[in-house]
This record gives structure tokens, C-alpha cells and sequence, in this order.
């Protein structure tokens, strides 16, 4: 790796990091952290906001957003496949395993990756990609955690009606009111910081178990989502930002939201554990790599 291209990775990467590693040193210095509270004040309220804030202020034609939902809903299902097969064929519970082969990172660290790296079109676009797979944790990720599908928590989902109120302000060319804006704006401000702190107080205080499997299980989630996503950009012609931005988030390791599944839903949660801190201490290692490749 040159020189010139590691000075481009830092200012990155390090962000992410610092962030992360100071959610880990909190939680390892046994500060209170209210991962429930913070996670649905998250999913309820700065998601939405920084998602409807962020479409709307990035002047970008509304198709590119709409073949990004195309390509992670295809990403995902070609996760979600290849996954089920190895899982079936090394005998592994589909409910306890599959979600953390299909459902990465995207918002704890996707976003804030794809904003360093390529700026407001890149959080955009990471947007567009992370509210399909956010859509699809609600649904199908509940499905397979309890054998019970609901349309309810679809339903019910505000970051749903944040992304088809911001569609909408697109496909008319109108701009949101400035109260609207500014409001939005400054409340989805608090959303990327908490979801890295959350992050790192996961690695630091998640309970692990079986980590040879896990390993194993990691090596796959990070391999297969590469392989997928430089295919699946190849297959959508995705070129710049939208190739970066669609192999970045296919390609980063086990998404926290799996551990929080497994455990409401009584899934081997410490099994699930094991893979999201796995595979998240070995992205330190991918993911320098991947931005090297991507950029």
C-alpha cells in the first residue's frame, strides 16, 4: 500500500475507529450505557431523520437511489441463498446463523464509511442501501428469528415513512420547508456518532461463545460480501461512487442488530454474539483493504 494511498485512507477511517474505540473503553471502564434506550431512540428517531435528511438534500437524480434499493435488495438475497446452502450443508440452525450472514453493519459503520469516504452523495446513496436491508430486518430477519411473519413491525417502521416522505419530495423536484430541513438535519446528527459508540460498547461487553465457529462464519459474511458486491456492481454497471458505496456495505462484517434479534427471540444469542465480535475485530484488518480497493 503506497504511501499517498494510506495518507488518503486515515482521515477515513480514523473517525470510525477513535468512535468506536472510545463506545469500547467506555463500556470497559464500566460507564452506564443504556444499549435499548439508545438503540430505539436510534431506529425511531436519528435514523429516520438523517435518512430523510439526507435524500433530500443531496440534488441527485431520484433513479440513482432507486437502482441502489435494487441492487441491495439483490445483494441481499444473494447473501441470504448462499448463506442457507453452506449453513444447510455444515449443519448449522438456520434461525440461530442466517441473519448474521445477511444483515452486515450497513448503519453502524456503512454510513459513516461511505460519508468519509465519498462525501454527501456517498451517505446518500449508503442510505438508500442500508434502508432496504433496515426494511428487511423488520420483516425477514424477524421471520427467520421466530418463524412468524408480520407485516406489523413494517408497518410500523418510521424510517419506512422517512424514506417515502423523502421519495416523494424527489420525484416532485420540491425542496422540504426550511423548518422541515433544519430540523431533520439536526437531529440526524446524533445518529451516526451513536451507532459507531454502540458499536464499540457491542465488541466490548457482548458474551461470545464457539470462537473457531465464529471465525469461520466471519471469514464467509466478509468474503461472500465482497465477492457479491464487485459482482453486483458489476451486473448494475455501477461505476464511482455507487460501485464503492454498494462493495463497501456488502462487505462489512456481522450487523449488531443480530445479536438484539437473537436475543428477544431466544436464538443462542452468545452464538450470534461470538460472530458480530469476530467479525468485527477482523474487519479492523478488511477494512483498509476494501477502501483501498474501492477507492
Amino acid at each position: 500500500m503506497s504511501q499517498e494511498l494510506l495518507l488518503n485512507l486515515i482521515p477515513v477511517i480514523a473517525p470510525v475507529v477513535i468512535t468506536i474505540s472510545i463506545g469500547f473503553t467506555w463500556a470497559k471502564l464500566g460507564r452506564d450505557f443504556d444499549v435499548l434506550f439508545l438503540a430505539n431512540l436510534i431506529h425511531n428517531v436519528g435514523m429516520p431523520c438523517l435518512i430523510f435528511s439526507t435524500l433530500t438534500r443531496v440534488d441527485v437524480d431520484p433513479l440513482v437511489f432507486v437502482d441502489m434499493a435494487w441492487a441491495s435488495l439483490a445483494t441481499h438475497i444473494a447473501f441470504a441463498v448462499i448463506g442457507a446452502l453452506v449453513l444447510r450443508a455444515a449443519r448449522l440452525s438456520l434461525p440461530v446463523y442466517l441473519n448474521g450472514m445477511v444483515y452486515p453493519n450497513a448503519g453502524n459503520v456503512g454510513l459513516p464509511l461511505c460519508l468519509f469516504a465519498y462525501g454527501e452523495l456517498g451517505l446518500a446513496l449508503s442510505t438508500a442501501w442500508f434502508t432496504v436491508d433496515s426494511v428487511m430486518v423488520a420483516t425477514l430477519g424477524v421471520w427467520v428469528a421466530s418463524g412468524k411473519f408480520s407485516g406489523r413491525d413494517l408497518v410500523r417502521a418510521p424510517l419506512l415513512y422517512a424514506a417515502l416522505g423523502a421519495v416523494l419530495f424527489l420525484v416532485s423536484g420540491n425542496k422540504p420547508p426550511v423548518w422541515l430541513a433544519n430540523t431533520t438535519g439536526l437531529i440526524s446528527g446524533l445518529a451516526i456518532p451513536l451507532l459507531l459508540f454502540m458499536l464499540g460498547v457491542a465488541l466490548a461487553t457482548l458474551r461470545v461463545a464457539n470462537i473457531r465457529r465464529a471465525f469461520w462464519l466471519s471469514i464467509l459474511r466478509l468474503g461472500m460480501g465482497f465477492v457479491i458486491g464487485v459482482v453486483a456492481a458489476d451486473l448494475f454497471d455501477f461505476e464511482g461512487v455507487e460501485r464503492g458505496v454498494l462493495i463497501i456495505n456488502c462487505a462489512l462484517s456481522v450487523g449488531v442488530v443480530n445479536y438484539l434479534i437473537s436475543q428477544f427471540y431466544d436464538q443462542e444469542p452468545d452464538e450470534v454474539a461470538a460472530m458480530v465480535v469476530v467479525s468485527g475485530f477482523i474487519s479492523i484488518v478488511t477494512l483498509p483493504l476494501l477502501l483501498a480497493y474501492v477507492l
